[in-house]
């Protein structure tokens, strides 16, 4: 029975006490764990970030988390973002020393999905954010989509 969810956390915890080899080697798979919500990943690792006032974070690369960080910084939730190797590093967006996005949703899950027409996709309070939604045409914000009159799966809310 694995009491304490794996030997990664006995390794950070007790560092030294195991072999050198077998800890470099517990290191090095660190963080490449199997993620079943690739898009409420990447909303968790972007709202952790700004609650924690960090200016970066970054995330594994896959075309739809690509695609969900344009919009947001096209929205001008992030500064920036690149795709460097296997990871996309991504710049939060600052405004008097606060950062831009106070709250982040994930919508659509693996086991429910969340579709809506253009004019029934959701304005997080009250049109002041915005909604992530991948259409036919690509991922783009709530109001791109309806403007468009496009509808699709709600990925997730940033506001």
């Amino acid at each position: 029975m694995d009491l304490f969810g794996g030997m990664e956390c006995v390794a950070y915890a007790l560092g030294s006490l195991l072999p050198k080899a077998r800890y470099r080697e517990l290191e090095r798979h660190r963080g490449n764990f199997m993620v079943n919500d690739p898009i409420g990943d990447l909303l968790t690792r972007i709202k952790n970030a700004a609650q924690n006032k960090s200016l970066e974070a970054s995330s594994p690369y896959s075309k739809m988390r690509e695609g969900v960080l344009a919009v947001l910084k096209e929205e001008g939730y992030l500064a920036d973002f690149k795709k460097e190797g296997n990871q996309l590093q991504m710049v939060l967006a600052y405004a008097h020393r606060r950062p831009i996005i106070s709250g982040v949703k994930n919508v659509s899950k693996p086991g429910l999905r969340i579709y809506r027409k253009s004019s029934q996709l959701p304005k997080p309070l009250g049109g002041i954010g915005i909604s992530i939604v991948s259409t036919s045409s690509g991922i783009m914000s709530n109001r791109k989509a309806k403007q468009k009159g496009l509808g699709g799966e709600v990925l997730g809310m940033v506001w």
